[in-house]
């Protein structure tokens, strides 16, 4: 790739893309030129090019591609909070990923990247938390968003469930407020509530947005790198953790996915046994069971891996026995699956917190592939279900997100019957 431009942030501007223009229910960031289409959408979509001149006035202006050719002479940016650089890309005949940095949710700066087939949108500013997975071919975002809270900063140490506006969040080194050892930590851990560092880099081709942060208390410094590559309906997240101590560090990491439920959905796991959390016991006569098939209170067995909005409870599982890392999350009433996979040596074990309506009035199913369990990390060292970063120690893993399609379903065959009153 040739450089084209070096500059600080600031004497470059970026186009501004309105804030409508991410919204939930927008097809894309990007406007579309309907004289143009040579690109599998059938569309094409303005770029950024550099103009040359007076270096005073050098910045980056919208210009529309012209066909497939077009797409050689895309010049795209890599935004870092405290610079930005142009590079030349080329990749014919797809449509190039894009980001944007202009626009908030909330009172958070949004990250959007995006490609065909998905957009992606992060807020560096709260965590890091992936706020939007959305499916470009049916427009459907397959996260939860709390209808009650809206992204905002938030202080060091809040306590989460008071301030959760749904999305992906990153959790470390611990999930419930714990003591351990002298050190105190906050409820959901470290890495949630603080403001991570971020750059961008962009070869049209694919585009890697990676976040960085460095927790005050454990001390340790973690990097997520999410890539999204043209053609594809998936996203890799790369993690690094580094120790920045001489000494060990027990933890706990996971993602805490929260999704969009209804009730054709199911929850698609390789495991051999499910832990009911003891905090939730009152519903079922099984502290232990064969997954997914759990005996409650009253006799009767419950199958956790199909989703009930209307059970109006709440409850939390550790699926472990995995046999695969990977989970599955499907949506038959809107024809689409989310595939969570994930390292199986390193997230050995998955929760399940089930808000059917039993927590806060809300309806979500949070899938968290996690490196240890039960909740308490005290507890979680005590029996030897944690990690650990040695002493000026490396800890990396990567989670892939894929979305696909799934056919017409018997659930929406049978809801068409309904509707038609056959």
């Amino acid at each position: 790739m040739e450089p084209v431009a070096v500059a600080t942030a600031g004497t470059i501007n970026i186009p501004t893309v309105p804030n409508s223009r991410i919204a939930d229910t927008a097809p894309s960031l990007f406007e579309k030129d309907p004289n143009c289409g040579a690109f599998p959408l059938g569309a094409c979509y303005k770029g950024l090019e550099k103009r040359g001149g007076d270096k005073k006035n050098d910045r980056l202006i919208p210009r529309k591609l012209q066909g497939g050719a077009g797409a050689d002479n895309l010049s795209s940016a890599i935004s870092v909070r405290n610079q930005t650089e142009i590079t030349k890309q080329s990749s014919p005949g797809l449509m190039p990923v894009r980001w944007d940095d202009s626009a908030h949710r909330g009172d958070c700066r949004a990250v959007v990247i995006e490609n065909e087939f998905l957009r992606l949108t992060v807020l560096p500013e709260l965590g890091a938390k992936i706020y939007d997975i959305v499916h470009k071919g049916t427009g459907r975002n397959v996260l939860w968003h709390n209808p009650r809270i809206r992204p905002r900063k938030v202080p060091f140490g809040s306590r989460f469930d008071d301030v959760w506006s749904g999305g992906w969040d990153e959790i470390f080194p611990n999930d419930a407020e714990s003591v351990v050892g002298s050190e105190h930590f906050p409820d959901m851990g470290e890495a949630w509530a603080l403001e991570w560092d971020y750059s961008v880099v962009n070869r049209g081709s694919f585009v890697a947005l990676t976040t960085k942060v460095m927790t005050p208390i454990s001390p340790v410094e973690i990097t997520r790198k999410v890539t999204l590559k043209s053609g594809e309906s998936r996203f890799v997240c790369d993690y690094k953790m580094r120790n920045l101590s001489n000494n060990e560090i027990k933890f706990l990491w996971k993602i805490h996915t929260a999704f969009e439920i209804n009730e054709s959905c199911r929850i698609e796991i390789p495991a051999k046994t499910g832990i009911v959390d003891p905090r939730y016991a009152r519903y079922f006569s099984q502290s232990k069971y064969p997954w997914p098939m759990v005996r409650s209170k009253g006799g009767k067995e419950v199958d956790v891996s199909e989703v009930d909005p209307s059970r109006n409870d709440c409850t939390l599982h550790y699926v472990t026995g995995l046999s695969k890392g990977v989970v599955k999350f499907v949506d038959e009433r809107n024809g689409l699956h989310s595939t969570i996979r994930f390292d199986r040596g390193k997230m050995n074990n998955v929760w399940l917190f089930l808000a059917y309506g039993g927590w806060r009035g809300h309806r979500t199913a949070v899938i968290e592939p996690s490196t240890s369990y039960p909740f308490d990390l005290a507890t979680a060292i005590r029996q030897g279900h944690c990690s650990s970063l040695p002493g000026n120690g490396r800890f990396e893993s990567s989670v892939e997100f894929q979305i696909g399609q799934v056919k017409a379903s018997q659930f929406q065959e049978g809801t068409k019957r309904e509707e038609s009153g056959d």
